[in-house]
């Protein structure tokens, strides 16, 4: 053994769990409460285009991280995929090249 152990069921689930957190981020709508300062202080003049500004600025930096963490868990369960995949190879090729007990030698 190298010192680790890869469980791929978990490394599969990781990822599926990343990505059900990156599209809720993505769902956040943390700038409706920017969008009603100008509703909520009239008159508040430089205040209110500001609002504006950091709602903008709020909805796409929680789409964008959403993004970048739902490619994240899309990546881990690709990887869980590859290992899996790999591992199976390797079994078979073992098994190709190892005498079964009662087979040929």
């Amino acid at each position: 053994m190298s010192g680790y152990e890869v469980v791929i069921e978990e490394l599969e689930q990781r990822g599926r769990d990343a990505i059900e957190v990156g599209e809720a981020t993505k769902r956040i709508e943390l700038a409706e409460h920017a969008d009603a300062i100008p509703e909520l202080l009239p008159g508040a003049g430089e205040t209110a285009s500001e609002a504006a500004t950091l709602s903008e600025h709020w909805e796409r930096q929680l789409r964008d991280l959403g993004g970048r963490v739902a490619t994240y868990g899309d990546e881990i369960v690709g990887a869980a995929e590859r290992y899996e995949a790999d591992e199976e190879a390797a079994a078979e090729e073992l098994r190709l090249h190892i005498p079964q007990p009662g087979g040929p030698v």
